[in-house]
């Protein structure tokens, strides 16, 4: 067996760890797992193939949001393989901070993008999305949390942008004194800062932004509707929210356990059953993580120049 498919078998190994701990969690807590592999394949095919279109739908928009987010111009057929593959590695690596810091990893060739223009993307994927979230968050956030945490967010995030458009960050990294962590950042506030004055380019990534996360929500009520638990739109919207801002509490791969978990518990708050919530986020991980695990490694196996994780 070669040396990257030992690699591949320890990344699955790594990412079936947060869902093996889920399950004896909730069968710890008296849940029937059981019953909920089995409401999980009652959708049918059906509904297993309208649940996917709404993924593709989702992927395709992400890649183009990524597309607008770098300053440099590349086709988004260059970036569909290594988008999937650097999505994979992000999953893979034990926390949500440090899989996103490794995803440059994916666009080292086909096509070779900078380090600091890639991480300046992902930081503007995460800040739109911090943007567009605590609006549709404030009905868990108010009740689970304080309902003045979205306006800190909103207010800090308009703070960063509004600075970020000026030089000021550019100029404060002549003060670093080691030179290549001073032009790494360099690069990633002209990124930045070309990014945020576009108009047309910062429209374009909020429509994706908002298409995203419409597609995501969609689906989990969807989701909601085939495992017999209906519940408003934006009641789920707000616990699928939830579910995505737990999951950065995470230490484990892809916000393992803190997703389903704080997906569950947002849902039971807002009146579902414990069964159908537990079958609802199992089903909603296997749509939102483990696709994009299984398209890693078959990107990863077939793509030419294939990315490297760290050690």
């Amino acid at each position: 067996m070669k040396v990257k498919e030992h690699k591949q078998l320890l990344y699955l190994a790594i990412s079936l760890l947060s869902l093996i701990l889920f399950i004896a969690i909730a069968q710890w807590f008296g849940l029937d797992v059981l019953k909920s592999l089995n409401e999980m394949a009652s959708i049918g095919i059906l509904g297993f193939i309208i649940l996917a279109i709404l993924t593709s739908i989702e992927l395709v928009a992400k890649v183009f949001r990524f597309k607008y987010a770098l300053s440099g111009n590349y086709s988004v057929k260059s970036l569909t393989l290594p988008y999937l593959s650097s999505v994979f590695l992000s999953f893979i690596i034990p926390s949500r901070f440090a899989g996103e810091g490794i995803r440059p990893l994916a666009f080292r060739s086909n096509p070779k993008i900078p380090a600091g223009e890639c991480l300046s993307a992902v930081s503007i994927e995460r800040i739109f999305d911090v943007i567009f979230l605590p609006f549709l968050l404030f009905g868990a956030l108010s009740s689970l949390f304080n309902p003045l945490v979205p306006y800190v967010l909103v207010a800090g995030l308009a703070v960063f942008l509004a600075v970020a458009t000026t030089g000021f960050f550019i100029s404060a990294t002549r003060l670093i004194p080691h030179k290549s962590v001073s032009s790494f950042f360099a690069e990633y506030f002209t990124a930045l800062r070309k990014t945020l004055g576009d108009k047309r380019r910062f429209a374009l990534i909020s429509f994706f932004t908002i298409l995203v996360w419409g597609m995501a929500f969609l689906r989990l009520w969807l989701i909601l509707q085939y495992v017999g638990s209906s519940l408003p739109f934006f009641e789920t919207a707000s616990a699928s929210a939830a579910a995505y801002l737990f999951s950065v509490l995470s230490i484990l791969p892809g916000g393992g356990i803190f997703f389903e978990g704080g997906g569950m518990a947002a849902l039971m708050f807002l009146g579902v059953a414990s069964d159908k919530a537990l079958s609802a986020m199992l089903l909603e991980r296997f749509f939102a993580y483990w696709i994009f695990i299984i398209a890693g490694l078959l990107t990863i196996s077939h793509y030419g120049n294939q990315p490297q994780a760290p050690g």
